[in-house]
């Protein structure tokens, strides 16, 4: 039950989680847990293109235009709040380091 195989297959992949978490929680001091919640929707992008490259996964082009909808829609979105929600360069600045520590 917690043999050192074990432990070994899933340490990388737990590893990655925790360190994704801890970033998240990380980004909530530069940004409003809204667009912290929209910006991390790009995850989705990421896990699709390592399954394709790493997994050599198969998808259908249904999926690919859904996935470049939805990124298309997150960056609308943060256009959109740079450009009304924050009026000084600093709270800009803070908000697009914010963003790159999300995703």
């Amino acid at each position: 039950c917690f043999s050192l195989e074990g432990w070994l297959i899933f340490l990388p992949s737990a590893s990655l989680y925790g360190l994704s978490e801890t970033l998240q929680f990380i980004s909530l001091n530069y940004l409003d847990p809204t667009t912290e919640t929209v910006v991390s929707q790009l995850k989705l992008l990421l896990v699709a293109f390592m399954a394709r490259t790493l997994l050599k996964r198969e998808f259908l082009a249904i999926q690919w235009i859904l996935l470049a909808i939805l990124t298309c829609n997150l960056f609308v979105y943060i256009r959109v709040d740079l450009a009304f929600n924050s009026t000084s360069q600093a709270a800009q600045r803070s908000v697009v380091v914010g963003m790159s520590i999300a995703i």
